[in-house]
């Protein structure tokens, strides 16, 4: 393999569609893939401390996030796995921003590239990622690779 294509899951529409194109490089390009999720605990705890929450609902909707972040994960991974190209499924728990990079600043592959998806048109970057996204785009310190998709 020539390196890694980080893949993470936000839940965009745009992501949901576009990380086909994503795999169809990496297959093209000799690359594995890593797909990310990440639980963002710090969204429950504010639930919960605004009372959105209460105990027993934090604990399904924990359950409920992980079964989906677990079936979503697999449908890609089926994806990759049928197309030839190597796949690995990682689950974070954290600031959805800073675990993806700890995780990709601490792998030790040495040709890294970020996947971002982006909504086609807008002119800002606002318009065409999420805050996640904007913030992976202005600060990691390795190649990006974008895909527009339209949804």
């Amino acid at each position: 393999m020539v390196g890694k294509i980080y893949i993470p899951i936000t839940g965009s529409p745009e992501g949901r569609k576009a990380y086909k194109k994503a795999l169809s490089f990496a297959k093209n390009h000799s690359f594995s893939v890593v797909f990310l999720a990440v639980f963002n605990v710090e969204l429950v705890n504010k639930l919960k401390r605004y009372k959105v929450f209460i105990e027993e609902e934090v604990s399904q909707y924990n359950e409920t996030m992980e079964k989906d972040m677990k079936k979503y994960l697999d449908i890609m991974h089926k994806e990759a796995n049928k197309i030839g190209v190597e796949a690995e499924e990682v689950i974070l728990k954290g600031d959805p921003y800073q675990e993806i990079i700890h995780y990709i600043k601490n792998d030790e592959e040495l040709h890294k590239v970020l996947f971002v998806p982006k909504k086609l048109g807008g002119e800002c970057l606002k318009d065409v990622f999420s805050p996640i996204e904007r913030r992976l785009l202005l600060t990691v310190e390795v190649d990006i690779l974008v895909i527009g998709e339209e949804v």
